[in-house]
Protein backbone atom coordinates (compact mmCIF):
# COMPACT_ATOMS: atom_id res chain seq x y z
CA UNK A 1 0.00 0.00 0.00
CA UNK A 2 2.65 2.41 0.43
CA UNK A 3 2.87 5.42 3.20
CA UNK A 4 -0.58 7.74 2.78
CA UNK A 5 -0.12 10.87 1.55
CA UNK A 6 -3.45 12.20 1.86
CA UNK A 7 -6.91 11.54 3.40
CA UNK A 8 -9.98 12.29 3.73
CA UNK A 9 -13.31 11.07 5.28
CA UNK A 10 -17.11 10.48 4.40
CA UNK A 11 -18.84 9.44 7.17
CA UNK A 12 -17.28 6.28 8.96
CA UNK A 13 -15.90 5.57 5.39
CA UNK A 14 -12.34 6.34 4.82
CA UNK A 15 -10.28 7.51 2.04
CA UNK A 16 -5.91 7.30 1.46
CA UNK A 17 -3.85 8.44 -1.71
CA UNK A 18 -0.13 6.70 -0.89
CA UNK A 19 3.08 7.46 -2.10
CA UNK A 20 2.98 5.32 -4.44
CA UNK A 21 -0.37 7.11 -6.68
CA UNK A 22 -2.83 4.73 -5.86
CA UNK A 23 -6.07 5.30 -3.91
CA UNK A 24 -7.43 2.65 -0.91
CA UNK A 25 -10.32 2.60 1.06
CA UNK A 26 -11.34 1.77 4.63
CA UNK A 27 -14.27 0.87 6.04
CA UNK A 28 -12.86 0.10 9.71
CA UNK A 29 -11.47 2.84 10.57
CA UNK A 30 -8.48 2.52 8.86
CA UNK A 31 -7.71 -1.08 10.61
CA UNK A 32 -7.41 -2.59 7.12
CA UNK A 33 -7.53 -0.96 3.19
CA UNK A 34 -8.57 -1.85 0.28
CA UNK A 35 -8.07 -0.54 -3.39
CA UNK A 36 -10.58 1.71 -4.39
CA UNK A 37 -11.56 0.40 -7.80
CA UNK A 38 -9.12 -0.91 -9.78
CA UNK A 39 -4.97 0.55 -10.02
CA UNK A 40 -4.57 3.95 -11.74
CA UNK A 41 -2.11 4.29 -14.45
CA UNK A 42 0.08 6.86 -12.62
CA UNK A 43 3.48 6.99 -11.81
CA UNK A 44 4.47 5.08 -8.72
CA UNK A 45 5.55 8.16 -7.04
CA UNK A 46 3.36 11.53 -5.48
CA UNK A 47 -0.41 12.69 -5.25
CA UNK A 48 -1.03 16.29 -5.50
CA UNK A 49 -5.29 15.86 -5.12
CA UNK A 50 -7.76 13.29 -3.41
CA UNK A 51 -11.30 14.67 -3.05
CA UNK A 52 -14.82 13.67 -3.06
CA UNK A 53 -17.88 14.63 -3.66
CA UNK A 54 -21.47 12.99 -4.66
CA UNK A 55 -20.04 9.24 -4.97
CA UNK A 56 -17.15 10.43 -6.40
CA UNK A 57 -13.30 10.67 -5.36
CA UNK A 58 -11.26 12.71 -7.79
CA UNK A 59 -7.08 12.09 -7.46
CA UNK A 60 -4.98 14.17 -9.48
CA UNK A 61 -1.03 13.52 -9.64
CA UNK A 62 1.15 16.19 -11.28
CA UNK A 63 3.27 14.66 -12.74
CA UNK A 64 5.19 14.55 -16.50
CA UNK A 65 3.03 14.78 -19.64
CA UNK A 66 0.06 13.10 -17.78
CA UNK A 67 -2.86 12.01 -17.85
CA UNK A 68 -3.52 13.79 -14.84
CA UNK A 69 -6.93 13.97 -13.30
CA UNK A 70 -8.85 10.83 -12.66
CA UNK A 71 -12.17 10.14 -11.14
CA UNK A 72 -13.33 6.91 -9.23
CA UNK A 73 -17.71 6.75 -9.42
CA UNK A 74 -19.05 4.66 -7.54
CA UNK A 75 -21.97 2.75 -9.34
CA UNK A 76 -23.58 -0.99 -9.38
CA UNK A 77 -20.76 -2.31 -10.87
CA UNK A 78 -18.73 -0.79 -7.61
CA UNK A 79 -15.90 1.86 -8.20
CA UNK A 80 -14.42 1.96 -11.22
CA UNK A 81 -11.94 5.00 -12.32
CA UNK A 82 -11.79 6.97 -15.50
CA UNK A 83 -9.60 10.20 -16.54
CA UNK A 84 -11.65 13.11 -16.96
CA UNK A 85 -11.97 15.14 -20.55
CA UNK A 86 -9.46 17.92 -18.91
CA UNK A 87 -6.37 16.72 -19.04
CA UNK A 88 -4.36 20.24 -20.48
CA UNK A 89 -3.78 20.82 -17.11
CA UNK A 90 -3.26 19.42 -13.38
CA UNK A 91 -6.30 19.86 -11.14
CA UNK A 92 -4.59 20.38 -7.93
CA UNK A 93 -7.10 22.25 -6.11
CA UNK A 94 -10.77 21.70 -5.33
CA UNK A 95 -13.54 22.67 -2.57
CA UNK A 96 -17.61 22.45 -3.27
CA UNK A 97 -20.83 23.23 -1.85
CA UNK A 98 -23.89 21.46 -2.32
CA UNK A 99 -24.46 21.40 -5.94
CA UNK A 100 -21.03 22.97 -7.18
CA UNK A 101 -17.21 22.06 -7.59
CA UNK A 102 -14.29 24.65 -7.68
CA UNK A 103 -11.27 24.22 -9.50
CA UNK A 104 -8.19 26.12 -11.03
CA UNK A 105 -8.34 26.40 -14.15
CA UNK A 106 -7.20 29.29 -16.59
CA UNK A 107 -9.16 30.84 -13.49
CA UNK A 108 -11.77 29.78 -10.99
CA UNK A 109 -14.23 27.64 -12.62
CA UNK A 110 -16.94 25.54 -11.81
CA UNK A 111 -18.56 21.82 -12.94
CA UNK A 112 -22.57 20.96 -11.90
CA UNK A 113 -21.67 17.57 -13.17
CA UNK A 114 -18.90 16.40 -11.33
CA UNK A 115 -16.58 17.48 -13.29
CA UNK A 116 -17.46 16.60 -16.93
CA UNK A 117 -17.60 19.99 -18.00
CA UNK A 118 -16.07 22.92 -16.56
CA UNK A 119 -17.42 26.88 -17.01
CA UNK A 120 -14.72 29.72 -16.42
CA UNK A 121 -16.61 32.55 -13.50
CA UNK A 122 -15.00 35.83 -13.17
CA UNK A 123 -11.64 36.10 -11.34
CA UNK A 124 -11.38 38.43 -8.30
CA UNK A 125 -9.62 41.83 -8.63
CA UNK A 126 -5.84 40.49 -7.41
CA UNK A 127 -3.02 39.59 -9.47
CA UNK A 128 -1.07 36.60 -8.90
CA UNK A 129 -1.68 33.00 -7.87
CA UNK A 130 -5.42 32.62 -6.43
CA UNK A 131 -5.75 29.69 -3.61
CA UNK A 132 -9.60 28.31 -3.11
CA UNK A 133 -9.94 28.44 0.60
CA UNK A 134 -13.49 27.22 1.04
CA UNK A 135 -17.27 26.72 -0.56
CA UNK A 136 -20.06 27.00 1.16
CA UNK A 137 -24.27 27.50 0.00
CA UNK A 138 -23.64 31.44 0.31
CA UNK A 139 -19.91 32.29 -0.41
CA UNK A 140 -16.65 30.88 -2.56
CA UNK A 141 -13.55 32.06 -0.08
CA UNK A 142 -10.70 32.82 -1.83
CA UNK A 143 -7.21 34.25 -1.06
CA UNK A 144 -3.87 35.50 -2.27
CA UNK A 145 -1.29 35.79 -0.13
CA UNK A 146 -2.79 37.59 3.14
CA UNK A 147 -5.56 39.01 1.32
CA UNK A 148 -9.09 37.44 1.89
CA UNK A 149 -11.91 37.56 -0.51
CA UNK A 150 -15.34 36.32 -1.22
CA UNK A 151 -18.33 36.21 -3.37
CA UNK A 152 -22.33 35.35 -2.81
CA UNK A 153 -22.59 35.25 -6.68
CA UNK A 154 -19.97 33.12 -8.49
CA UNK A 155 -17.84 35.81 -9.10
CA UNK A 156 -20.03 38.60 -10.24
CA UNK A 157 -19.10 40.46 -7.58
CA UNK A 158 -16.28 39.99 -5.28
CA UNK A 159 -15.76 41.96 -1.22
CA UNK A 160 -12.25 42.10 0.44
CA UNK A 161 -12.54 40.80 3.72
CA UNK A 162 -9.26 40.77 4.65
CA UNK A 163 -9.81 43.06 8.12
CA UNK A 164 -7.44 43.04 10.48
CA UNK A 165 -6.08 39.09 9.38
CA UNK A 166 -2.82 40.99 7.95
CA UNK A 167 -2.41 43.52 10.37
CA UNK A 168 -3.22 41.30 14.02
CA UNK A 169 0.23 39.22 14.56
CA UNK A 170 3.38 39.94 15.31
CA UNK A 171 6.09 42.76 15.24
CA UNK A 172 9.06 43.05 12.56
CA UNK A 173 11.04 41.08 11.37
CA UNK A 174 7.71 39.04 11.17
CA UNK A 175 5.39 39.86 8.06
CA UNK A 176 1.58 38.17 7.29
CA UNK A 177 2.63 35.78 4.14
CA UNK A 178 -0.53 33.83 3.93
CA UNK A 179 -3.40 32.12 4.26
CA UNK A 180 -2.86 28.43 5.76
CA UNK A 181 -6.50 27.86 6.46
CA UNK A 182 -10.26 28.71 6.95
CA UNK A 183 -12.61 26.02 8.19
CA UNK A 184 -16.50 26.27 9.41
CA UNK A 185 -17.36 25.76 12.84
CA UNK A 186 -21.21 26.07 13.69
CA UNK A 187 -21.90 29.25 12.59
CA UNK A 188 -18.75 30.44 12.34
CA UNK A 189 -15.71 30.70 10.42
CA UNK A 190 -12.22 30.37 11.51
CA UNK A 191 -8.70 31.26 9.41
CA UNK A 192 -4.96 30.13 10.70
CA UNK A 193 -2.51 33.71 9.28
CA UNK A 194 0.53 32.53 8.68
CA UNK A 195 3.51 35.21 9.49
CA UNK A 196 6.69 33.61 8.48
CA UNK A 197 9.34 32.28 10.70
CA UNK A 198 6.60 29.40 12.02
CA UNK A 199 4.09 31.36 13.42
CA UNK A 200 0.78 32.56 12.94
CA UNK A 201 -2.41 33.49 14.65
CA UNK A 202 -5.97 32.51 14.47
CA UNK A 203 -9.25 34.36 14.14
CA UNK A 204 -12.89 33.79 14.46
CA UNK A 205 -15.76 35.80 11.91
CA UNK A 206 -19.29 35.32 13.27
CA UNK A 207 -20.75 36.62 10.10
CA UNK A 208 -19.48 34.64 7.45
CA UNK A 209 -16.51 36.77 7.34
CA UNK A 210 -16.91 40.31 7.56
CA UNK A 211 -15.34 40.85 10.25
CA UNK A 212 -12.72 39.26 12.04
CA UNK A 213 -11.73 38.88 15.71
CA UNK A 214 -8.21 37.42 17.27
CA UNK A 215 -7.70 34.55 19.10
CA UNK A 216 -4.96 35.24 21.35
CA UNK A 217 -6.33 32.11 23.56
CA UNK A 218 -4.46 29.89 21.47
CA UNK A 219 -1.85 28.19 23.90
CA UNK A 220 1.04 28.67 21.18
CA UNK A 221 2.69 30.94 18.57
CA UNK A 222 3.40 28.44 16.22
CA UNK A 223 0.82 28.55 13.35
CA UNK A 224 -2.16 26.17 12.57
CA UNK A 225 -1.74 24.24 8.91
CA UNK A 226 -4.77 22.60 9.56
CA UNK A 227 -8.29 22.60 11.15
CA UNK A 228 -10.97 20.22 11.00
CA UNK A 229 -14.57 20.95 13.21
CA UNK A 230 -16.35 17.83 14.45
CA UNK A 231 -19.52 17.49 16.53
CA UNK A 232 -19.06 20.85 17.86
CA UNK A 233 -15.04 20.83 18.78
CA UNK A 234 -12.30 22.47 17.01
CA UNK A 235 -9.29 20.46 16.34
CA UNK A 236 -6.10 22.78 14.95
CA UNK A 237 -2.95 21.34 14.08
CA UNK A 238 0.69 22.67 13.75
CA UNK A 239 3.26 22.60 11.59
CA UNK A 240 5.63 22.40 14.13
CA UNK A 241 7.67 19.31 15.58
CA UNK A 242 7.38 20.71 19.13
CA UNK A 243 3.62 21.80 19.40
CA UNK A 244 1.52 19.42 18.17
CA UNK A 245 -2.23 19.57 17.97
CA UNK A 246 -5.12 21.21 20.26
CA UNK A 247 -8.85 20.53 20.68
CA UNK A 248 -11.22 23.65 22.40
CA UNK A 249 -15.17 23.61 22.46
CA UNK A 250 -15.66 27.16 23.41
CA UNK A 251 -12.62 28.96 21.44
CA UNK A 252 -11.34 29.52 24.91
CA UNK A 253 -9.89 26.78 26.78
CA UNK A 254 -7.36 24.87 24.98
CA UNK A 255 -6.46 21.18 25.39
CA UNK A 256 -3.24 19.53 24.03
CA UNK A 257 -4.32 16.16 22.03
CA UNK A 258 -0.91 14.93 21.21
CA UNK A 259 -0.55 12.49 23.40
CA UNK A 260 1.82 9.48 21.83
CA UNK A 261 3.39 12.01 19.27
CA UNK A 262 6.84 12.77 19.85
CA UNK A 263 9.25 15.19 17.41
CA UNK A 264 8.31 15.02 13.61
CA UNK A 265 5.06 13.09 14.35
CA UNK A 266 3.89 15.80 16.39
CA UNK A 267 3.58 18.08 12.90
CA UNK A 268 0.56 18.37 10.85
CA UNK A 269 -0.49 18.76 7.49
CA UNK A 270 -4.21 17.35 7.03
CA UNK A 271 -7.05 16.43 9.54
CA UNK A 272 -9.77 14.28 8.80
CA UNK A 273 -12.35 12.76 10.95
CA UNK A 274 -14.93 9.90 10.94
CA UNK A 275 -18.26 9.64 13.59
CA UNK A 276 -15.50 8.01 15.89
CA UNK A 277 -11.84 9.00 15.53
CA UNK A 278 -9.68 11.82 14.44
CA UNK A 279 -6.94 11.12 11.76
CA UNK A 280 -3.84 13.47 11.23
CA UNK A 281 -0.58 13.28 8.18
CA UNK A 282 2.37 14.91 9.04
CA UNK A 283 5.93 15.74 7.86
CA UNK A 284 6.80 12.08 8.58
CA UNK A 285 5.57 8.62 6.78
CA UNK A 286 3.64 8.17 9.95
CA UNK A 287 -0.14 9.08 9.85
CA UNK A 288 -1.85 8.80 13.04
CA UNK A 289 -5.76 8.16 14.71
CA UNK A 290 -6.87 9.41 18.42
CA UNK A 291 -10.40 8.69 19.76
CA UNK A 292 -12.79 11.79 19.12
CA UNK A 293 -13.36 13.96 22.27
CA UNK A 294 -17.27 14.49 23.32
CA UNK A 295 -17.30 17.16 25.33
CA UNK A 296 -20.97 17.65 24.76
CA UNK A 297 -22.18 14.01 26.52
CA UNK A 298 -24.77 15.66 28.76
CA UNK A 299 -26.18 13.44 31.52
CA UNK A 300 -29.11 15.39 33.22
CA UNK A 301 -31.73 13.74 35.22
CA UNK A 302 -35.10 14.82 37.38
CA UNK A 303 -35.03 13.44 40.84
CA UNK A 304 -36.83 13.43 44.34
CA UNK A 305 -39.97 14.10 43.31
CA UNK A 306 -42.89 15.09 45.84
CA UNK A 307 -46.04 16.64 45.51
CA UNK A 308 -47.95 19.50 48.17
CA UNK A 309 -51.93 20.43 47.38
CA UNK A 310 -52.71 23.63 48.77
CA UNK A 311 -54.75 22.34 51.03
CA UNK A 312 -52.40 20.61 52.88
CA UNK A 313 -54.79 17.89 53.67
CA UNK A 314 -52.70 15.14 51.05
CA UNK A 315 -55.58 15.53 48.49
CA UNK A 316 -55.49 17.11 45.30
CA UNK A 317 -59.30 18.47 44.73
CA UNK A 318 -61.29 19.75 42.06
CA UNK A 319 -60.27 23.23 41.93
CA UNK A 320 -57.34 23.44 43.66
CA UNK A 321 -53.64 24.04 42.49
CA UNK A 322 -50.56 21.16 43.36
CA UNK A 323 -47.05 21.97 43.68
CA UNK A 324 -44.75 19.57 42.20
CA UNK A 325 -41.06 19.59 43.03
CA UNK A 326 -38.10 17.68 41.72
CA UNK A 327 -34.50 18.31 41.39
CA UNK A 328 -32.60 18.59 38.50
CA UNK A 329 -29.26 17.29 38.46
CA UNK A 330 -26.13 17.22 36.12
CA UNK A 331 -25.05 14.22 36.85
CA UNK A 332 -21.74 14.86 34.03
CA UNK A 333 -18.27 15.88 34.29
CA UNK A 334 -18.46 19.16 32.37
CA UNK A 335 -20.55 22.50 33.28
CA UNK A 336 -23.63 23.30 31.37
CA UNK A 337 -23.57 26.96 30.80
CA UNK A 338 -27.11 27.28 28.10
CA UNK A 339 -30.09 27.36 30.40
CA UNK A 340 -30.67 23.94 31.13
CA UNK A 341 -33.92 23.49 32.35
CA UNK A 342 -37.19 21.35 32.56
CA UNK A 343 -40.35 20.92 31.12
CA UNK A 344 -43.33 19.56 32.44
CA UNK A 345 -46.30 18.03 30.62
CA UNK A 346 -50.08 16.44 31.14
CA UNK A 347 -52.14 14.47 28.95
CA UNK A 348 -55.08 16.14 30.41
CA UNK A 349 -57.01 19.64 29.33
CA UNK A 350 -58.60 19.35 32.64
CA UNK A 351 -55.48 20.54 34.27
CA UNK A 352 -53.47 23.85 33.82
CA UNK A 353 -49.37 23.88 34.01
CA UNK A 354 -48.75 27.67 34.72
CA UNK A 355 -45.42 27.71 33.96
CA UNK A 356 -44.75 24.45 32.17
CA UNK A 357 -40.82 25.29 31.69
CA UNK A 358 -38.34 26.18 34.51
CA UNK A 359 -34.75 27.35 33.84
CA UNK A 360 -31.30 27.58 35.02
CA UNK A 361 -28.66 30.18 33.53
CA UNK A 362 -25.87 27.66 34.52
CA UNK A 363 -25.26 24.28 36.30
CA UNK A 364 -22.31 23.27 37.52
CA UNK A 365 -21.07 19.58 36.96
CA UNK A 366 -22.17 17.10 39.96
CA UNK A 367 -25.00 19.79 40.86
CA UNK A 368 -28.51 19.49 41.35
CA UNK A 369 -30.78 22.53 41.70
CA UNK A 370 -34.74 22.72 43.24
CA UNK A 371 -37.45 22.88 39.81
CA UNK A 372 -40.56 23.34 40.80
CA UNK A 373 -44.20 24.06 38.61
CA UNK A 374 -47.86 25.07 39.98
CA UNK A 375 -51.21 22.65 38.81
CA UNK A 376 -54.30 23.58 38.97
CA UNK A 377 -57.67 21.40 38.45
CA UNK A 378 -60.00 22.39 37.07
CA UNK A 379 -62.73 22.63 39.15
CA UNK A 380 -65.52 20.26 37.19
CA UNK A 381 -62.61 17.28 37.03
CA UNK A 382 -64.82 14.15 38.10
CA UNK A 383 -63.74 12.35 41.11
CA UNK A 384 -61.57 9.70 40.73
CA UNK A 385 -59.79 11.29 37.99
CA UNK A 386 -55.95 10.48 37.13
CA UNK A 387 -53.81 12.77 35.23
CA UNK A 388 -50.58 11.56 33.88
CA UNK A 389 -47.23 13.50 33.86
CA UNK A 390 -44.35 13.49 32.02
CA UNK A 391 -41.26 15.76 33.08
CA UNK A 392 -38.00 15.87 31.05
CA UNK A 393 -34.92 17.65 30.77
CA UNK A 394 -34.20 20.30 27.97
CA UNK A 395 -32.67 23.49 27.43
CA UNK A 396 -33.79 26.75 26.32
CA UNK A 397 -33.56 27.42 22.17
CA UNK A 398 -30.97 24.37 21.84
CA UNK A 399 -31.38 24.65 18.18
CA UNK A 400 -29.41 27.73 18.16
CA UNK A 401 -26.24 25.56 19.71
CA UNK A 402 -27.19 22.48 19.40
CA UNK A 403 -24.10 20.88 21.02
CA UNK A 404 -26.17 22.06 24.68
CA UNK A 405 -29.36 19.71 23.61
CA UNK A 406 -30.06 17.79 26.63
CA UNK A 407 -31.17 14.15 25.93
CA UNK A 408 -32.33 13.28 29.82
CA UNK A 409 -34.41 10.19 31.04
CA UNK A 410 -38.02 11.14 31.22
CA UNK A 411 -39.82 10.99 34.29
CA UNK A 412 -43.21 9.68 34.21
CA UNK A 413 -45.99 9.62 36.72
CA UNK A 414 -49.73 9.17 37.48
CA UNK A 415 -51.87 11.94 40.19
CA UNK A 416 -55.59 11.12 41.42
CA UNK A 417 -57.53 14.49 41.83
CA UNK A 418 -60.12 13.21 44.65
CA UNK A 419 -61.68 14.51 48.39
CA UNK A 420 -60.74 13.88 51.36
CA UNK A 421 -63.98 11.87 51.96
CA UNK A 422 -62.98 9.83 48.69
CA UNK A 423 -65.94 11.11 46.87
CA UNK A 424 -66.41 14.60 45.22
CA UNK A 425 -69.72 14.97 46.88
CA UNK A 426 -69.76 15.17 50.36
CA UNK A 427 -73.65 14.76 50.61
CA UNK A 428 -73.44 11.03 49.13
CA UNK A 429 -73.58 8.47 51.75
CA UNK A 430 -70.43 7.02 52.93
CA UNK A 431 -69.21 3.69 50.86
CA UNK A 432 -69.62 0.59 51.82
CA UNK A 433 -67.82 -1.35 49.76
CA UNK A 434 -64.61 -2.79 49.94
CA UNK A 435 -61.64 -0.67 48.24
CA UNK A 436 -58.21 -0.12 48.33
CA UNK A 437 -57.67 3.42 46.37
CA UNK A 438 -54.24 3.98 44.63
CA UNK A 439 -52.09 6.25 47.27
CA UNK A 440 -51.47 9.84 46.65
CA UNK A 441 -49.03 11.23 46.20
CA UNK A 442 -47.24 8.11 43.83
CA UNK A 443 -44.41 8.68 43.23
CA UNK A 444 -43.62 9.78 46.87
CA UNK A 445 -41.03 10.90 49.42
CA UNK A 446 -41.38 9.99 51.96
CA UNK A 447 -45.13 10.36 52.90
CA UNK A 448 -47.53 9.17 51.24
CA UNK A 449 -51.41 8.88 52.46
CA UNK A 450 -53.24 5.26 51.83
CA UNK A 451 -56.92 5.27 51.86
CA UNK A 452 -59.22 2.50 51.67
CA UNK A 453 -63.22 1.73 52.45
CA UNK A 454 -64.42 -1.41 54.63
CA UNK A 455 -68.41 -2.70 54.41
CA UNK A 456 -68.93 -3.28 58.01
CA UNK A 457 -67.73 -3.49 61.70
CA UNK A 458 -66.86 -6.14 63.72
CA UNK A 459 -63.96 -8.12 60.89
CA UNK A 460 -59.98 -7.32 62.04
CA UNK A 461 -58.44 -5.00 58.69
CA UNK A 462 -54.62 -5.08 57.94
CA UNK A 463 -53.17 -2.70 55.42
CA UNK A 464 -49.44 -3.99 54.95
CA UNK A 465 -46.40 -3.50 53.10
CA UNK A 466 -44.48 -5.06 51.06
CA UNK A 467 -41.06 -4.56 49.21
CA UNK A 468 -41.09 -5.70 45.80
CA UNK A 469 -39.34 -9.14 47.09
CA UNK A 470 -42.21 -9.90 48.89
CA UNK A 471 -41.07 -9.17 52.14
CA UNK A 472 -43.11 -7.80 54.42
CA UNK A 473 -41.48 -4.33 55.79
CA UNK A 474 -43.89 -2.74 57.87
CA UNK A 475 -48.37 -3.22 59.25
CA UNK A 476 -50.09 -0.16 59.04
CA UNK A 477 -53.27 -1.21 60.05
CA UNK A 478 -54.33 -4.31 62.32
CA UNK A 479 -57.09 -3.89 64.17
CA UNK A 480 -60.98 -3.46 63.82
CA UNK A 481 -62.35 -0.53 61.92
CA UNK A 482 -65.90 1.56 61.31
CA UNK A 483 -67.15 1.16 58.31
CA UNK A 484 -66.29 3.35 55.84
CA UNK A 485 -63.85 5.65 54.12
CA UNK A 486 -59.98 5.30 56.12
CA UNK A 487 -57.03 6.93 55.44
CA UNK A 488 -53.29 6.50 56.85
CA UNK A 489 -50.31 7.80 56.19
CA UNK A 490 -47.50 6.13 55.75
CA UNK A 491 -43.84 7.52 56.30
CA UNK A 492 -41.13 5.76 54.44
CA UNK A 493 -38.27 7.70 55.83
CA UNK A 494 -36.37 4.22 56.67
CA UNK A 495 -36.71 2.93 53.31
CA UNK A 496 -34.56 2.63 50.39
CA UNK A 497 -36.40 3.87 47.21
CA UNK A 498 -38.09 1.39 45.10
CA UNK A 499 -41.43 -0.51 44.20
CA UNK A 500 -43.64 -1.37 47.15
CA UNK A 501 -46.95 -3.01 47.55
CA UNK A 502 -49.55 -2.16 49.44
CA UNK A 503 -51.84 -4.84 50.59
CA UNK A 504 -55.57 -4.57 52.18
CA UNK A 505 -56.92 -7.66 53.94
CA UNK A 506 -60.50 -7.70 55.24
CA UNK A 507 -62.70 -10.65 56.24
CA UNK A 508 -62.05 -13.16 53.15
CA UNK A 509 -61.05 -10.02 50.76
CA UNK A 510 -58.09 -8.61 49.74
CA UNK A 511 -56.83 -5.33 47.05
CA UNK A 512 -53.23 -4.15 46.23
CA UNK A 513 -51.97 -1.31 45.03
CA UNK A 514 -48.17 -0.33 43.72
CA UNK A 515 -46.74 2.71 45.27
CA UNK A 516 -43.34 3.72 44.24
CA UNK A 517 -40.63 5.55 46.43
CA UNK A 518 -38.42 7.88 44.89
CA UNK A 519 -35.50 9.81 46.81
Amino acid sequence: MGTVSLILARGNELFAATNQAQVYQSFDQGDSWQLLGDTLPTQPYGADLLFEKNNAVFFTQNIGAGPYNFRCIAGFAGWMWEELPHQSSALISMVANDSLIFTLLNGISISSDLGETWTAIPDPPITGYIKLLLATNDYLYVSHGCQVLRTPDLGETWEDITGILDEEGYEAPYNCSSVMALAPHGDQLMISMYWGGGVGKLFVSYDAGANWTVLNTFPVDQHVYAMISKNYVLYAGTASSTSGLFYTGDLTNWVDFSDGLESYDLSTMQLAATEEYLFKTGSTINSHRIPLVDLYDWDFSLENLEFMDASGDGFWEPGETLDIAMELCNNGAEDHGYYPGATLEADSNLVTIQFPNYWFYVMDAGQCLPVSFSVLADSTVLEGTSVDFIAYPITLSCDDMPQYCIEGDTLNFSIEISSPTGIADESKPVSNTFALHPNFPNPFNPITTISFNIPSAGKTTQLLIFDISGQLVEALADGQYLPGDHKILWDASLHASGIYFAKLLYNDHHAVQKLILLK
